[in-house]
């Protein structure tokens, strides 16, 4: 027992022995510990920490700054063309973009940059009523396949192999011009005085696209040189499309021009895509029945979604005033009338109103003539529960025993027989098997602009 706690005891103390003699790596065997030495070797190290951490944070500064630098460069580059987003956004292009969005600084592929000529110079998001074949190999296979029929391109230009590949603004030029030449039917103007640099770097039919384009101011934006072999991004389109529109009037119905005359713009341009140059500025200013404030759409709102049908629109509205705006009493025809008004009104004819309302004419000996039907496109607005088309009708009561019940649907309302135009908002409603819009049954007297007496 006792020999046992002596190896113990003396194994303590070896141990204690042992770890007193234990050197530090940077001392010599044997030798004490400088101080001075160890000092001098900690800051050496902490020397090499910093000059680590100097470098790291140099190169992060470097990464800044020359990220700073291309923003900057990119910031100014794309600056000019942001103006042009909300127009394509007030015009309803901005969702022809296959990412939905017309955002300056994005890249576009050459299918895609199809899409959007034919788009602007055909006022539409969609090409399928324009080209019967179906079999899509590719998500803008049918805008490709509308724009080799029309000779805009060549059948190989474009292929699935290629129709993802970025296109250069250049393409993007020649498209232009080629739809302003095959679909418009427009002569391309050539001009001799162009000032661009680089003009004589593109081939003949690239030089006359691009004349054409400066000349009848459809590209603005640095014209000095037009680095067309680069890729084209969106503002660059935007540009084109908003200009385009306007200057060839392809957003119009008919042979409608967009007004550019500062002294022809409304106070209230705010709550239209654009205005005509037919429509005085006093008929756009007129304020807009609003039956449900939350619901209400201007229209500028309701533009995107009802520009395909103002031909419709327009057409409906037209033939309406057409027929109840031209009447004699010697002539009308309860059959014809009635037949007049097929499809037009949104809860059909009723046979005995209109019996009612011929009979009035007879009776009263009534006679209208229609001067002037006039629907003010763009001014189709949403009141909240149903859409007004806003149509300017001027007229002559040529003969009527009474101011009663003049015009049809009015049998109750009286009207001053001197009076020679009404500015109505006439309300019209989506028929459940379609997109057409068609007219609420009513009086016209409860659709005077300005004082519109809800009925619909």
């Amino acid at each position: 027992m006792d020999d046992k706690n002596t190896n113990l005891e003396n194994n303590g103390n070896d141990a204690k022995e042992n770890k007193s003699k234990i050197v530090p790596s940077y001392q010599k065997k044997n030798e004490p510990v400088d101080k001075k030495e160890k000092k001098k070797l900690d800051k050496k190290a902490i020397k090499s920490r910093i000059t680590i951490i100097s470098l790291i944070i140099v190169v992060i500064l470097i990464g800044l700054a020359i990220f700073g630098i291309v923003s900057f460069i990119n910031y100014n580059k794309y600056k000019p063309y942001r103006v042009y987003e909300q127009a394509m956004k007030d015009y309803g292009f901005d969702i022809v973009y296959d990412n939905k969005s017309a955002e300056t600084g994005d890249s576009v592929t050459k299918s895609e940059a199809i899409k959007m000529v034919l788009s602007c110079v055909l006022n539409t998001q969609y090409i399928d009523g324009y080209v019967t074949n179906s079999d899509k190999e590719y998500d803008n296979a049918l805008w490709v396949e509308y724009a080799i029929d029309k000779n805009i391109i060549t059948s190989d230009e474009i292929t699935k192999d290629n129709e993802s590949e970025k296109a250069s603004y250049i393409d993007v030029i020649r498209y232009f011009a080629n739809a302003k030449s095959k679909i418009l039917e427009k002569e391309l103007d050539s001009k001799e005085d162009i000032k661009v640099k680089d003009l004589d770097t593109y081939k003949p039919d690239e030089q006359i696209a691009i004349e054409d384009m400066v000349a009848n101011e459809i590209i603005k934006l640095n014209t000095k040189k037009i680095k067309g072999n680069s890729k084209v991004f969106k503002g660059q389109i935007n540009e084109i499309i908003n200009n385009f529109v306007i200057k060839y009037n392809t957003i119009t119905v008919g042979d409608e021009k967009v007004n550019i005359n500062e002294e022809k713009i409304p106070s209230n341009k705010d709550q239209y895509p654009y205005t005509l140059a037919s429509v005085d500025k006093s008929v756009y200013e007129i304020e807009d029945y609003n039956k449900d404030n939350d619901s209400y759409k201007n229209a500028k709102d309701s533009y995107s979604k009802l520009k395909y049908i103002y031909p419709q629109i327009q057409e409906y509205v037209t033939r309406y005033f057409d027929v109840i705006l031209n009447i004699d009493y010697n002539t009308i025809n309860s059959d014809n009338f009635y037949d007049s008004l097929y499809g037009l009104l949104m809860y059909g004819r009723d046979r005995e109103e209109i019996d009612a309302y011929i009979k009035h004419v007879k009776d009263n000996q009534i006679s209208i003539k229609a001067n002037s039907i006039k629907v003010n496109l763009p001014a189709v607005y949403y009141d909240g529960r149903t859409y007004r088309c806003r149509t300017t009708i001027e007229y002559e009561i040529t003969s009527s025993n009474t101011n009663v019940g003049i015009f049809f649907g009015d049998l109750g309302a009286e009207y001053d027989k001197n009076n020679k135009k009404l500015i109505l908002d006439v309300p019209m409603g989506k028929a459940i098997d379609n997109n057409s819009l068609t007219i609420f049954n009513g009086s016209i007297n409860n659709w005077i602009a300005g004082n519109v007496q809800f009925e619909a």
